[in-house]
């Protein structure tokens, strides 16, 4: 069922809504323990993919997930991109860089809806 959903919004991203979707590189700040020398080295993850990305919240979200107002929604594919975004990654859609504040999934497991706020 999850594939078949995924193809379908592929083909509508790519054909009917072409002109909504917009690409995005998500980064990712990842630390690990160097135990030699006793620091921590921090790397920068990238993954890149499509989604509709400037979406805003209706009002009954707003209210019943206590988002603010200024929140972007964005809605990704999951076959569009390699790794999941998570809490505290930056979502750069070409124009300026946005936190991500919250991942939703939904029960199909096909799109990640996420909330984040400019940075």
């Amino acid at each position: 069922m999850r594939v078949g959903i995924q193809n379908a919004l592929a083909a509508a991203l790519s054909g009917a809504l072409a002109d909504a979707v917009q690409a995005f590189t998500l980064r990712r700040t990842v630390k690990a323990a160097d135990r030699v020398r006793g620091t921590f080295v921090q790397t920068t993850e990238e993954y890149r993919g499509r989604g509709l990305c400037r979406l805003s919240w209706s009002a009954v979200e707003r209210n019943a997930l206590a988002i603010p107002a200024t929140d972007g929604k964005a809605v990704i594919l999951q076959s569009e991109c390699p790794a999941a975004p998570r809490q505290d990654d930056v979502l750069d859609f070409g124009d300026g860089a946005c936190r991500v504040i919250e991942v939703r999934q939904d029960p199909v497991g096909a799109v990640w809806t996420v909330q984040y706020r400019k940075v």
